[in-house]
């Protein structure tokens, strides 16, 4: 369940703030949601339109007095309202409508401030790793703080404590923690809405490097022999392919890297071999081809091809028959 809150700031700049509560900025922010997943802003009733708060808010400036006019204080707030979920979303508009007429008629009790206007935004939040969107429903509410003397009605920490207690129980929320609850430590600061959807994308990338990582650790994991069989092809020569794929040159040199790989291998085997070769003995090379990875099979399936008994042959091999010319371009 969302808690409730409300957070208020001064307004300075009146004709952005304006431009920016009925989303007539010249610039499309870049925090709103794609347009096909935007739901309608709405104003609530009673609320002044923009251009008389414009023109409200230079009149208040005016009539402003005391010690906040000569501070450069405004008198206008703008407060922005986390808004709660409601079970049935076509029915979101109409009740938040009547909660906040609810809210604004007991804030003005409540603290003697005017509220102006009241705009709820629906159109801002973050498309989420599934692709769907995630809303960001708020109200800002334009508030006069200036009392019938021109002066400021200034809201001590109490009151406004009991503003946030009144918001939790108008809109039907939980409240934030308090200031007892948090032993004085200020809470959670607002988050600006550009601010809000930023750290959203950061979360969401987070997540997905996150789970990236774990798939790739847990990959990585399941494949240790893999990755031990794959560096020793590499250290061999070439890497096994399926015969249809190789020529008999391509077979014979990654027998040859395997000997060399494998060591123990004597000068017969690797005069038999190139005997094989360069009289194109394809099938027997092919037998060898596939026992690269077992230096005993290896130089048993040579001895089974050859007839030759090669632990016999001690230092080196009996002579073998000088094989006829190639004209393929191979040299040994």
């Amino acid at each position: 369940m969302k808690k409730s809150s409300i957070h208020f700031e001064q307004v300075h700049n009146i004709a952005f703030e304006a431009s920016h509560l009925g989303r007539t900025e010249l610039h499309e922010p870049k925090y709103l949601l794609p347009a096909e997943h935007r739901l309608p802003n709405f104003t609530v009733e009673g609320s002044m339109p923009f251009d008389l708060v414009e023109q409200h808010f230079h009149a208040a400036k005016v009539r402003m007095t005391g010690q906040a006019k000569a501070r450069g204080s405004s008198p206008l707030w703008d407060g922005v309202m986390v808004l709660p979920d409601v079970d049935d979303p076509s029915r979101f508009e109409a009740v938040a409508r009547k909660r906040l007429n609810n809210w604004a008629r007991a804030y003005q009790k409540l603290t003697g401030h005017k509220v102006l206007n009241i705009t709820v935004h629906q159109d801002e939040g973050y498309i989420n790793e599934e692709g769907l969107p995630v809303y960001n429903k708020h109200a800002h509410v334009l508030v006069d703080r200036l009392g019938i003397d021109g002066r400021v009605i200034k809201l001590e920490r109490a009151q406004l404590g009991k503003v946030q207690d009144m918001t939790a129980e108008v809109m039907g929320m939980q409240r934030g923690s308090t200031l007892k609850e948090r032993e004085g430590k200020r809470g959670r600061p607002h988050v600006p809405h550009r601010q809000y959807r930023a750290q959203a994308e950061a979360q969401r990338l987070a997540k997905i490097d996150l789970e990236r990582s774990e798939l790739q650790n847990e990959a990585l994991n399941g494949q240790i022999d893999q990755e031990r069989e794959f560096n020793a092809e590499i250290a061999q020569g070439p890497l096994k392919t399926a015969h249809s794929e190789l020529s008999s040159r391509d077979m014979y040199h990654a027998i040859r890297g395997a000997f060399i790989a494998h060591g123990g291998a004597l000068q017969a085997h690797h005069m038999a071999l190139k005997q094989m070769y360069v009289r194109g003995n394809e099938a027997a090379l092919k037998d060898l081809h596939d026992k690269l990875h077992d230096r005993a099979a290896l130089h048993f399936e040579l001895e089974s091809c050859t007839g030759i008994d090669f632990a016999q042959l001690g230092k080196g091999p009996e002579p073998i028959e000088r094989a006829p010319d190639r004209d393929d371009g191979y040299t040994p």
